[in-house]
Protein backbone atom coordinates (compact mmCIF):
# COMPACT_ATOMS: atom_id res chain seq x y z
CA UNK A 1 0.00 0.00 0.00
CA UNK A 2 2.78 2.66 1.03
CA UNK A 3 4.49 0.92 -2.04
CA UNK A 4 1.50 2.39 -4.16
CA UNK A 5 0.91 5.64 -2.60
CA UNK A 6 4.68 6.33 -3.14
CA UNK A 7 4.03 5.57 -6.92
CA UNK A 8 0.80 8.14 -7.24
CA UNK A 9 2.83 10.77 -5.40
CA UNK A 10 5.91 10.75 -7.48
CA UNK A 11 3.87 10.63 -10.36
CA UNK A 12 2.18 13.96 -8.68
CA UNK A 13 4.99 15.33 -7.98
CA UNK A 14 6.66 14.54 -11.59
CA UNK A 15 3.03 16.25 -13.48
CA UNK A 16 3.71 19.52 -11.42
CA UNK A 17 6.95 20.18 -11.85
CA UNK A 18 7.07 19.27 -15.96
CA UNK A 19 3.52 21.69 -15.44
CA UNK A 20 5.41 24.32 -13.95
CA UNK A 21 8.58 23.88 -16.52
CA UNK A 22 6.10 24.48 -19.36
CA UNK A 23 4.57 28.00 -17.38
CA UNK A 24 8.28 28.91 -17.41
CA UNK A 25 9.50 27.81 -20.63
CA UNK A 26 6.54 29.87 -22.35
CA UNK A 27 7.50 32.79 -21.00
CA UNK A 28 11.26 32.24 -21.75
CA UNK A 29 10.46 32.01 -25.23
CA UNK A 30 8.29 34.64 -25.34
CA UNK A 31 11.24 36.58 -24.21
CA UNK A 32 13.80 34.99 -26.43
CA UNK A 33 11.80 35.53 -29.57
CA UNK A 34 10.84 39.09 -28.39
CA UNK A 35 15.00 39.66 -27.96
CA UNK A 36 15.42 38.32 -31.73
CA UNK A 37 12.34 40.37 -32.88
CA UNK A 38 9.85 37.83 -33.72
CA UNK A 39 6.82 39.31 -32.62
CA UNK A 40 4.33 37.00 -33.54
CA UNK A 41 6.08 33.84 -32.31
CA UNK A 42 6.66 36.14 -29.38
CA UNK A 43 2.82 36.83 -29.00
CA UNK A 44 1.70 32.85 -29.20
CA UNK A 45 4.25 32.00 -26.37
CA UNK A 46 2.76 35.14 -24.34
CA UNK A 47 -0.39 33.95 -24.59
CA UNK A 48 0.42 30.69 -23.86
CA UNK A 49 2.11 31.28 -20.25
CA UNK A 50 -0.65 33.84 -19.46
CA UNK A 51 -2.81 31.02 -19.77
CA UNK A 52 -1.33 29.63 -15.73
CA UNK A 53 -1.96 31.31 -12.56
CA UNK A 54 1.84 32.20 -12.35
CA UNK A 55 1.43 34.92 -15.20
CA UNK A 56 -1.80 35.69 -15.32
CA UNK A 57 -1.09 38.01 -12.14
CA UNK A 58 2.36 39.18 -13.37
CA UNK A 59 2.61 42.92 -13.94
CA UNK A 60 5.96 42.22 -15.87
CA UNK A 61 3.87 39.57 -18.04
CA UNK A 62 1.27 41.96 -18.96
CA UNK A 63 3.18 44.66 -19.25
CA UNK A 64 5.62 42.16 -22.10
CA UNK A 65 2.22 41.58 -23.50
CA UNK A 66 1.02 45.38 -23.51
CA UNK A 67 4.28 46.37 -25.55
CA UNK A 68 4.53 43.31 -27.94
CA UNK A 69 0.77 44.35 -28.69
CA UNK A 70 2.27 48.04 -29.47
CA UNK A 71 4.84 46.84 -31.77
CA UNK A 72 2.48 44.79 -33.79
CA UNK A 73 0.17 47.94 -34.05
CA UNK A 74 2.70 49.87 -35.34
CA UNK A 75 3.64 46.95 -37.92
CA UNK A 76 0.25 46.55 -39.20
CA UNK A 77 -0.46 50.25 -39.55
CA UNK A 78 -1.59 50.44 -42.53
CA UNK A 79 -4.02 47.63 -41.65
CA UNK A 80 -6.81 49.61 -40.02
CA UNK A 81 -8.56 46.64 -38.46
CA UNK A 82 -5.38 44.72 -37.36
CA UNK A 83 -4.24 48.45 -36.19
CA UNK A 84 -7.36 48.54 -33.90
CA UNK A 85 -7.04 45.38 -32.38
CA UNK A 86 -3.25 45.54 -31.57
CA UNK A 87 -3.86 48.59 -29.87
CA UNK A 88 -7.16 47.15 -27.90
CA UNK A 89 -5.18 44.59 -26.87
CA UNK A 90 -1.97 47.42 -25.68
CA UNK A 91 -4.73 48.96 -23.43
CA UNK A 92 -6.01 45.86 -21.85
CA UNK A 93 -2.91 44.52 -20.97
CA UNK A 94 -1.40 48.22 -19.90
CA UNK A 95 -4.59 48.14 -17.51
CA UNK A 96 -4.08 44.60 -15.92
CA UNK A 97 -0.14 45.94 -15.28
CA UNK A 98 -1.70 48.88 -13.18
CA UNK A 99 -4.23 45.92 -11.65
CA UNK A 100 -1.72 44.35 -10.36
CA UNK A 101 1.14 47.09 -10.05
CA UNK A 102 1.65 49.84 -7.06
CA UNK A 103 1.08 53.20 -7.98
CA UNK A 104 4.41 55.11 -9.37
CA UNK A 105 6.15 52.37 -10.16
CA UNK A 106 7.89 51.80 -13.00
CA UNK A 107 5.52 49.32 -14.68
CA UNK A 108 2.68 51.39 -13.49
CA UNK A 109 3.96 54.79 -14.41
CA UNK A 110 5.12 52.91 -18.20
CA UNK A 111 1.88 51.73 -18.64
CA UNK A 112 0.18 55.16 -18.28
CA UNK A 113 3.16 56.60 -20.40
CA UNK A 114 1.79 53.94 -23.03
CA UNK A 115 -1.75 54.67 -22.76
CA UNK A 116 -1.17 58.11 -23.16
CA UNK A 117 0.77 57.28 -26.68
CA UNK A 118 -2.19 55.12 -27.99
CA UNK A 119 -4.55 58.29 -27.09
CA UNK A 120 -1.89 60.18 -28.97
CA UNK A 121 -2.12 57.92 -31.89
CA UNK A 122 -5.85 57.66 -32.77
CA UNK A 123 -6.22 61.33 -32.53
CA UNK A 124 -3.21 61.90 -34.70
CA UNK A 125 -4.87 58.97 -37.32
CA UNK A 126 -8.07 60.89 -36.61
CA UNK A 127 -6.86 63.89 -38.34
CA UNK A 128 -5.14 61.44 -41.28
CA UNK A 129 -7.99 59.86 -41.87
CA UNK A 130 -10.10 62.97 -42.05
CA UNK A 131 -7.63 64.90 -44.57
CA UNK A 132 -8.30 61.70 -46.66
CA UNK A 133 -12.02 62.03 -46.40
CA UNK A 134 -12.22 58.72 -44.64
CA UNK A 135 -14.51 60.11 -42.62
CA UNK A 136 -15.83 56.59 -41.16
CA UNK A 137 -12.54 56.03 -39.69
CA UNK A 138 -11.97 59.34 -38.26
CA UNK A 139 -15.45 58.74 -36.11
CA UNK A 140 -13.71 54.91 -35.29
CA UNK A 141 -10.01 56.87 -34.36
CA UNK A 142 -12.41 59.39 -32.28
CA UNK A 143 -14.39 56.65 -30.17
CA UNK A 144 -11.75 54.72 -29.61
CA UNK A 145 -9.86 58.05 -28.00
CA UNK A 146 -12.98 58.76 -26.05
CA UNK A 147 -12.93 55.45 -24.52
CA UNK A 148 -9.56 56.22 -22.84
CA UNK A 149 -9.61 59.78 -21.72
CA UNK A 150 -13.65 60.56 -22.21
CA UNK A 151 -12.90 64.10 -20.38
CA UNK A 152 -10.70 65.17 -23.58
CA UNK A 153 -12.71 67.23 -26.06
CA UNK A 154 -10.94 66.77 -29.17
CA UNK A 155 -12.15 63.57 -30.20
CA UNK A 156 -15.71 64.97 -29.63
CA UNK A 157 -14.82 68.33 -31.80
CA UNK A 158 -13.00 66.23 -34.99
CA UNK A 159 -16.26 63.27 -34.61
CA UNK A 160 -18.59 65.72 -35.27
CA UNK A 161 -16.73 67.78 -37.52
CA UNK A 162 -16.67 64.00 -39.71
CA UNK A 163 -20.41 63.52 -38.87
CA UNK A 164 -21.46 66.15 -40.25
CA UNK A 165 -19.09 65.26 -43.96
CA UNK A 166 -21.27 62.41 -43.51
CA UNK A 167 -24.34 64.12 -42.89
CA UNK A 168 -25.11 61.85 -39.64
CA UNK A 169 -27.50 63.68 -37.61
CA UNK A 170 -27.51 61.40 -34.66
CA UNK A 171 -23.83 61.63 -34.67
CA UNK A 172 -23.34 65.31 -35.07
CA UNK A 173 -25.47 65.73 -32.29
CA UNK A 174 -24.32 63.69 -29.72
CA UNK A 175 -20.56 64.76 -30.14
CA UNK A 176 -21.67 68.60 -30.21
CA UNK A 177 -24.17 68.49 -27.51
CA UNK A 178 -21.09 67.05 -25.31
CA UNK A 179 -19.10 69.85 -26.45
CA UNK A 180 -21.97 72.63 -25.29
CA UNK A 181 -22.63 70.65 -22.25
CA UNK A 182 -18.72 70.71 -21.46
CA UNK A 183 -18.82 74.62 -22.21
CA UNK A 184 -16.64 73.82 -25.31
CA UNK A 185 -18.34 76.92 -26.96
CA UNK A 186 -18.16 77.84 -30.81
CA UNK A 187 -20.44 79.67 -32.52
CA UNK A 188 -20.54 76.87 -35.75
CA UNK A 189 -21.23 74.67 -33.23
CA UNK A 190 -24.17 76.14 -31.87
CA UNK A 191 -25.83 77.20 -35.42
CA UNK A 192 -25.32 73.40 -36.90
CA UNK A 193 -27.05 72.14 -33.75
CA UNK A 194 -29.61 74.38 -34.11
CA UNK A 195 -29.98 73.88 -38.05
CA UNK A 196 -30.24 70.25 -37.26
CA UNK A 197 -32.91 70.77 -34.37
CA UNK A 198 -35.13 72.68 -37.07
CA UNK A 199 -34.70 70.05 -39.83
CA UNK A 200 -36.37 67.77 -37.00
CA UNK A 201 -38.52 70.06 -35.76
CA UNK A 202 -37.68 71.08 -32.38
CA UNK A 203 -38.35 74.41 -32.15
CA UNK A 204 -38.45 74.62 -28.76
CA UNK A 205 -35.16 73.29 -28.35
CA UNK A 206 -33.58 76.00 -31.07
CA UNK A 207 -35.42 78.43 -29.16
CA UNK A 208 -33.03 77.72 -25.57
CA UNK A 209 -30.01 76.98 -27.65
CA UNK A 210 -30.38 80.80 -29.60
CA UNK A 211 -31.29 82.12 -26.12
CA UNK A 212 -28.03 80.46 -24.61
CA UNK A 213 -25.92 81.56 -27.73
CA UNK A 214 -27.40 84.77 -27.17
CA UNK A 215 -25.31 85.15 -23.24
CA UNK A 216 -22.22 83.54 -25.06
CA UNK A 217 -21.83 85.70 -28.04
CA UNK A 218 -22.32 88.70 -27.32
CA UNK A 219 -20.58 90.11 -31.17
CA UNK A 220 -23.60 87.95 -32.40
CA UNK A 221 -26.29 88.30 -30.07
CA UNK A 222 -28.29 90.19 -32.84
CA UNK A 223 -28.01 86.90 -35.01
CA UNK A 224 -29.34 84.50 -32.19
CA UNK A 225 -32.30 86.87 -31.18
CA UNK A 226 -33.53 86.91 -34.68
CA UNK A 227 -33.13 83.14 -34.73
CA UNK A 228 -34.99 82.96 -31.33
CA UNK A 229 -37.90 85.26 -32.35
CA UNK A 230 -37.94 83.02 -36.05
CA UNK A 231 -38.57 79.78 -34.32
CA UNK A 232 -41.29 81.60 -31.57
CA UNK A 233 -43.13 81.83 -34.79
CA UNK A 234 -43.17 78.58 -35.64
CA UNK A 235 -44.12 77.75 -32.12
CA UNK A 236 -47.03 80.05 -32.65
CA UNK A 237 -46.10 81.51 -29.34
CA UNK A 238 -46.83 85.39 -30.67
CA UNK A 239 -47.11 87.28 -27.56
CA UNK A 240 -43.76 85.76 -26.29
CA UNK A 241 -42.45 87.14 -29.53
CA UNK A 242 -43.86 90.57 -29.74
CA UNK A 243 -42.80 90.86 -25.93
CA UNK A 244 -38.74 90.01 -26.78
CA UNK A 245 -39.09 91.73 -30.00
CA UNK A 246 -40.58 94.77 -27.88
CA UNK A 247 -37.75 94.88 -24.80
CA UNK A 248 -34.88 94.18 -27.23
CA UNK A 249 -32.42 97.37 -28.15
CA UNK A 250 -33.04 96.15 -31.48
CA UNK A 251 -36.73 97.96 -31.02
CA UNK A 252 -35.57 101.01 -29.78
CA UNK A 253 -33.05 101.49 -32.31
CA UNK A 254 -35.98 101.22 -35.54
CA UNK A 255 -34.26 98.21 -37.01
CA UNK A 256 -36.00 97.68 -40.05
CA UNK A 257 -36.08 93.80 -39.68
CA UNK A 258 -36.53 93.80 -36.21
CA UNK A 259 -40.06 95.83 -37.15
CA UNK A 260 -40.86 93.52 -39.93
CA UNK A 261 -41.06 91.01 -37.76
CA UNK A 262 -43.14 92.90 -35.32
CA UNK A 263 -45.58 93.27 -38.36
CA UNK A 264 -45.36 89.44 -39.12
CA UNK A 265 -46.13 89.03 -35.57
CA UNK A 266 -49.02 91.24 -35.19
CA UNK A 267 -50.63 89.41 -38.67
CA UNK A 268 -50.47 86.03 -37.33
CA UNK A 269 -51.86 87.28 -33.88
CA UNK A 270 -54.40 89.27 -35.62
CA UNK A 271 -53.92 92.47 -34.97
CA UNK A 272 -54.17 94.61 -37.91
CA UNK A 273 -53.93 97.80 -35.73
CA UNK A 274 -50.72 97.11 -34.86
CA UNK A 275 -49.89 95.69 -37.59
CA UNK A 276 -50.03 99.43 -38.97
CA UNK A 277 -48.50 100.64 -36.53
CA UNK A 278 -45.50 99.07 -36.92
CA UNK A 279 -45.75 99.65 -40.80
CA UNK A 280 -45.97 103.43 -40.51
CA UNK A 281 -42.69 102.90 -38.01
CA UNK A 282 -41.08 101.74 -41.33
CA UNK A 283 -42.29 104.14 -43.64
CA UNK A 284 -40.92 107.26 -41.41
CA UNK A 285 -37.37 105.64 -40.86
CA UNK A 286 -37.44 105.03 -44.79
CA UNK A 287 -38.67 108.53 -45.66
CA UNK A 288 -36.06 109.91 -42.74
CA UNK A 289 -33.14 107.85 -44.18
CA UNK A 290 -34.33 109.27 -47.98
CA UNK A 291 -33.70 112.83 -46.41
Amino acid sequence: MNYFLRIVFTSFLLLKVSSLFSQHNSYQRALLHLANRKHLEAKYALDSALKYERYKVSAEAWFRKGELALKLAELNENDFESYLQYNEEAITSFERVKYFEMENTPFYTSSNNYIDKIWEGYIKKALAFYDKGAFSNVITCCNKAKNIYPEDLNAYLYAGLAAEKLNNTAAVLENYYRLIDSGYYRDFIFFKVMALEKQKGNYKQVVRLTQLAETIFPEKKYDFFIETVMHLHKLKQFYEAEKLLLASPFYNSNNIQVLLLLVKNSLYSDKLASAKKYLKKISAKNDFERL
